[in-house]
């Protein structure tokens, strides 16, 4: 939203020209309609949300505040408001952390092709399989 707000100040684009003026507002309106369509400063403060959910979570536990089957139950609560996941992000993710336990010892269990890899943080691709175990 910081894009749409400082690209469609004419005090920002003003010395350069009518041109620079006309295209600053064409992209300014399309980054404006991209952030709405897809949502991302509400996907940014659910995240932020739910992230400061689990670490109260984990520091109740850490503190013996709660009971490890009450943290579960609470986790549960939180996992119901959480979007579906973005099912090549999680793959890739999968992947990082892979290799940052086991570097290159142990082959990557999930492969992402280059295009589904550009559109992770679009579709949510939950139909795709990106495992590298061959199901029986």
């Amino acid at each position: 939203m910081f894009l749409v707000i400082a690209l469609g100040t004419t005090s920002v684009v003003g010395p350069f020209g009518p041109l620079v003026q006309t295209y600053s507002g064409v992209v300014t309106a399309l980054i404006g309609a991209v952030d709405l369509a897809f949502g991302f400063s509400i996907r940014a403060r659910n995240h932020a949300y739910l992230r400061k959910e689990y670490f109260r979570i984990a520091a109740a536990l850490a503190s013996r505040k709660c009971k490890p089957l009450d943290a579960e139950a609470k986790m549960m609560e939180l996992a119901a408001d959480e979007e579906p996941i973005f099912m090549a992000a999680h793959a890739i993710a999968e992947n990082w952390a892979m290799k940052a336990v086991y570097g290159d010892s142990k082959p990557l269990p999930c492969e992402v092709g280059w295009l589904r890899r550009q559109f992770r943080h679009l579709f949510l691709m939950t139909d795709v399989n990106f495992s590298t175990k061959k199901k029986k």
